[in-house]
């Protein structure tokens, strides 16, 4: 068997052994599967394509190189010159080879630029890669953007966020850095749930996946606390204050609500009340927390600019409307009776979830419900309650005005409740009206 000088030209040799360089292990190892049908073509056909030296190491071909020896077929090199620019060599016939797409691009881009050593690094052609490449100097040799290659650096950091079958998957080229940049700062687990749908074929991609996965965690979670805290009796899970909205601050602890339902009086004398309900707000709702006031069309931006407040950010107006034919107000201001303007403000943080900005109320059941009924205040409250809290969390009313719709609806919903009002007989007319309801096991 001939082998040629490793200074040049082509060679075949059973026996010589080289060692692989890092150059070579920049791009994708090759799946177990696509291995054993190489080892199957190599024993059946023989080796088609040389394995590349440079400088006494492989550049090129280290899959072929371990496929021979494993299918007992005699390996052929091509040597290239001492003065050969081993990178673009072996970035072209890699490229052209196996078709890389951007993701893998940016994979290769990031070995490349990982290898270098801090500081501005020296430039040559070594097999060996210490101190070679930037990041953007190796984006520019992969033609790929410097932004997906930072993914990639953050995907495939063993130090990072990405579960390391998340790290496997992307550099076997199952899910794309993109993809995989998308969901590496969910928990471990959501990651690894996500990526068994996807390469099990459940899902086409790993940042839908894990939102099914949230979902479904959520909606686990949600029934656990909604049985958890229907089972719990009511006098645990309802707090109600004999108290003014201005005085609240101090019966309730700072960032320990999660969402403020209300529905206040809104008579031109009131809206002093909203300028009280915005600092409540502001020191009671918890990072992300949400409020929730329906208001009165006629003084919406009265009331609007009472409720600023510099701890609060505005997020939405909703349209809370009454099921049933539309009602109007006669002449002058003709205002509809049926809707009303919900008011969204929110603390840094929150992020208001899909759906529209249309909560409707169906129509009261039976003609003794009347549209001022109770029996429609109870359904709307508990649309909105179940629009801005999940089970579990706390909801506050801080002003009762002999209301106990939205203290049912927390209740149903498996919330928290805590509500106030100035008036200590309605405070008790409610209480009683809740009482019955736990007699009666409605909620």
């Amino acid at each position: 068997v001939e082998c040629r000088s490793p200074g040049g030209g082509r060679g075949v040799d059973m026996q010589m052994e080289y060692p692989i360089s890092d150059l070579a292990r920049v791009f994708p190892d090759m799946p177990p599967e696509d291995f054993a049908r190489l080892v199957d073509s190599i024993r059946e056909d023989g080796l088609m394509d040389p394995i590349t030296v440079w400088q006494g190491q492989v550049i090129d071909g280290r899959h072929r190189y371990a496929a021979c020896a494993e299918a007992g077929v005699e390996r052929r090199f091509e040597y290239l010159g001492d003065d050969a620019d081993p990178l673009r060599y072996i970035l072209a016939r890699n490229d052209l080879r196996r078709h890389l797409d951007e993701s893998r691009r940016a994979v290769v881009a990031h070995k490349l630029s990982a290898s270098s050593a801090p500081g501005r690094p020296r430039k040559g052609n070594g097999a060996n890669l210490h101190s070679s490449f930037t990041q953007g100097e190796a984006a520019a040799l992969l033609r790929v953007s410097r932004r997906t290659v930072a993914h990639a650096a953050r995907v495939l950091s063993e130090d990072g966020p990405a579960a390391p079958a998340v790290r496997r998957a992307v550099e076997q080229g199952r899910v794309t850095v993109s993809d995989a940049s998308r969901v590496i700062d969910e928990p471990a687990e959501v990651q690894l749930r996500a990526l068994e749908r996807v390469i099990g074929g459940g899902s086409k991609n790993l940042a839908g996946a894990a939102r099914r996965v949230n979902d479904e965690t959520s909606r686990q979670e949600d029934a656990a606390a909604l049985e958890s805290n229907r089972a719990r009796p009511m006098a645990v899970t309802m707090t109600l204050h004999h108290s003014a909205v201005a005085g609240l601050d101090r019966l309730v602890a700072e960032a320990s609500i999660d969402a403020i339902v209300t529905n206040p009086p809104n008579s031109p004398g009131s809206l002093p009340l909203f300028s009280d309900l915005a600092a409540f707000a502001a020191h009671a709702l918890r990072p992300g927390g949400v409020m929730a006031v329906l208001a009165n069309a006629m003084r919406l931006p009265a009331i609007i600019d009472h409720l600023t407040h510099p701890g609060l950010e505005w997020v939405a107006e909703f349209d809370y409307r009454y099921g049933g034919p539309p009602v109007s107000s006669g002449y002058p201001h003709r205002v509809s009776l049926g809707r009303k303007p919900l008011l969204i403000y929110g603390k840094p943080g929150f992020r208001l979830q899909g759906g529209n900005d249309v909560i409707e109320v169906p129509p009261p059941d039976g003609p003794a419900a009347g549209r001022q009924g109770r029996q429609r205040d109870d359904a709307g409250m508990a649309l909105i309650v179940e629009r801005f809290a999940r089970p579990g969390q706390v909801v506050c009313d801080p002003v009762l005005l002999d209301r106990s719709s939205i203290a049912l609806a927390a209740r149903r919903h498996g919330c928290i409740f805590i509500g106030a009002g100035t008036d200590q007989s309605c405070i008790n007319r409610i209480r009683d009206r809740l009482a019955r309801a736990e007699a009666d096991g409605t909620p």
